[in-house]
C-alpha cells in the first residue's frame, strides 16, 4: 500500500518519514499518501482503497465516521495503516506506521 495508486484520484502527494532506533524512545518508520478525488466520491474510494488493502493481507476494522484501520506483520515488524477522508475537501488519506509493538 506503500505505492499504492488509487485509480480515479486527481492528484497524489507522498510523505515519508524514517523510523529512528535511537537512545530515546524508538520512532516508527511513517509513510503518508494523501489522494485528492472528484467531488462526491470521498466514501466510494475509501472502499476502493480498502478492498485493495485487504486484498495485500491487511486485516482491517471499519471506523466511524469515516476509514478504516487495520494491521498486518511486514517483513517481521508489525505495521499499522489508516485509510480516512474528508468528504467536504474531497481528500483521502492512506497512513502506514511499522515499527515493533
Amino acid at each position: 500500500m506503500a505505492d499504492y495508486d488509487l485509480p480515479n484520484a486527481l492528484s497524489v502527494r507522498v510523505t515519508e518519514t524514517p523510523g529512528s532506533l535511537g537512545p530515546a524512545i524508538p520512532t516508527p518508520a511513517r509513510i503518508t499518501r494523501t489522494f485528492t478525488v472528484a467531488d462526491g466520491t470521498v466514501l466510494a474510494e475509501l472502499d476502493v482503497i480498502a478492498e485493495a488493502a485487504r486484498g495485500e493481507g491487511w486485516n482491517l476494522e471499519e471506523r466511524i465516521p469515516t476509514g478504516y484501520v487495520g494491521n498486518k506483520i511486514i517483513d517481521g515488524l508489525y505495521s499499522q495503516i489508516s485509510i480516512t477522508g474528508i468528504e467536504f475537501d474531497n481528500v483521502l488519506w492512506v497512513g502506514l506506521m511499522t515499527g515493533d509493538r
